[in-house]
């Protein structure tokens, strides 16, 4: 089974949910993986803090905190400590696995790029824990004067697959709610000080901010995960995708093969991404950050395809929805028909 169509990527990754829906049968939704890099700091930036690092940490807890997300890190990306590294002759010039076996024995999973299906990343252009510049002490009339932090963040989200640039936005923020005034040697979230600051304060605003406009840029995105190993029969696969990630046994995905810039003959114009059908598969074991799946159709899948889903799995259909039944009763079961003819026949 293969089918293929070219879509720009925006244009893909709005339309190719609802083609998925068939595709899940829980009630829960896939997590999108995400890298948050570490912001530039600003220009000639000169204190000892790092506005970039603080930054990059509101970002993962208040993503962490979201329902659609999961955040990654390096460590997501090893393959399992099990699991044997592959050698030179399993991977190929690119650095990508090939199919196979190595004297008998079936090669390692191994994942050779990002697993994160999306990352942020950007820079950090006005960081100012007290941009009043005024004490924070007192008024000179035996009141407190608060410390009015302003952060300006330029923030993008990128496509790991298309390393192509989904959205971005510049924000700004500012807060004089803090208790405390800011001191540079408690610059760390996990500092109590730092959290009654003012400073504190905005870059929790920046985070909400911030992660509202995540939520919109990527509503319509797929669930993505990489086939990182076949096996020498072509009967059972790994996804890099997991419990954590909201995958479920039973769960079946649609496999595409992408192919990047796919380029008109006639216009020479990028008309965007290239996706091949090559068949689908269904899993049988999950683990925490990875799952194995058996192939339920087409004898083409290979390491580095792409296992493709709906963000939200559909419900599961009671049987009787499959047989034109509105619903049941303790005697009775009501028919669509009857039901629009006033209900079953009277006893």
């Amino acid at each position: 089974m293969k089918t293929g169509f070219a879509y720009p990527t925006a244009l893909f990754l709005l339309t190719l949910g609802p083609m998925l829906c068939s595709f899940g049968t829980a009630e829960a939704g896939f997590k999108i993986k995400t890298s948050v890099e570490r912001f530039h700091n600003p220009p000639d930036w000169k204190e000892p803090f790092d506005p970039g690092a603080l930054v990059e940490k509101v970002l993962k807890k208040t993503i962490g905190r979201e329902q659609n997300f999961r955040v990654v890190s390096e460590l997501d990306q090893m393959p399992p400590k099990s699991e044997p590294a592959p050698t030179a002759r399993e991977k190929t010039a690119n650095g990508t696995q090939t199919g196979g076996k190595e004297n008998g024995k079936a090669m390692a999973p191994m994942q050779s790029k990002p697993s994160a299906q999306m990352w942020i990343q950007g820079k950090v252009l006005t960081f100012n824990p007290n941009s009043a510049g005024m004490s924070s002490e007192s008024n000179g009339k035996g009141g407190r004067v608060p410390e009015i932090a302003v952060v300006e963040v330029e923030l993008q989200i990128h496509n790991a697959r298309t390393q192509k640039t989904v959205a971005e936005k510049r924000f700004r923020v500012s807060s004089k709610e803090g208790k405390s005034p800011f001191d540079p040697s408690h610059a760390d979230f996990d500092d109590p000080a730092f959290r009654r600051t003012s400073l504190n304060a905005a870059l929790e605003l920046f985070g909400g901010d911030a992660v509202s406009f995540i939520n919109s840029a990527t509503d319509g995105l797929p669930f993505l995960a990489d086939i990182i190993f076949v096996d020498g029969k072509k009967e059972e696969v790994i996804v890099n995708v997991g419990a954590n990630d909201g995958v479920e046994f039973r769960d079946q995905f649609p496999i595409y093969s992408l192919r990047l810039n796919y380029t008109d003959p006639a216009s020479h114009v990028d008309l965007g991404e290239f996706y091949t059908q090559l068949g689908a598969v269904k899993i049988k074991e999950v683990r925490d950050n990875y799952s194995r799946a058996e192939i339920i159709a087409g004898a083409d899948i290979r390491e580095g395809a792409l296992a493709v889903a709906q963000r939200s799995k559909a419900e599961a259909k009671p049987w009787w929805d499959y047989h034109g039944i509105l619903a049941l009763t303790n005697d009775y079961p009501v028919m669509l028909e009857e039901y629009q003819n006033g209900g079953p026949p009277e006893p």
